[in-house]
């Protein structure tokens, strides 16, 4: 298991976001500690949720679940 501060700082990290991010790119900006772990267990956590943290290539970004996009138009 990940630190939980490191979780959370990694959470943090990509809720605030503008864009997705690659995991070095995260730990840099958390000080270059090892955040692979970290993303596992966010990714773990939010499956299966509103919204999901998910990863294209080698970026992270939470969205939406997609089985939720029809609430999202109305």
């Amino acid at each position: 298991m990940a630190p939980p501060d490191l979780v959370r700082g990694v959470e943090a990290t990509l809720f605030a976001a503008t864009e997705p991010m690659s995991a070095p790119d995260i730990a840099e900006h958390l000080g270059g500690e090892d955040v692979t772990q970290a993303l596992r267990e966010l990714e773990a956590h939010y499956k299966g949720r509103g919204i999901e943290l998910v990863r294209r290539g080698q970026h992270w970004h939470f969205q939406t679940a997609a089985d939720l996009a029809s609430l999202l138009r109305r």
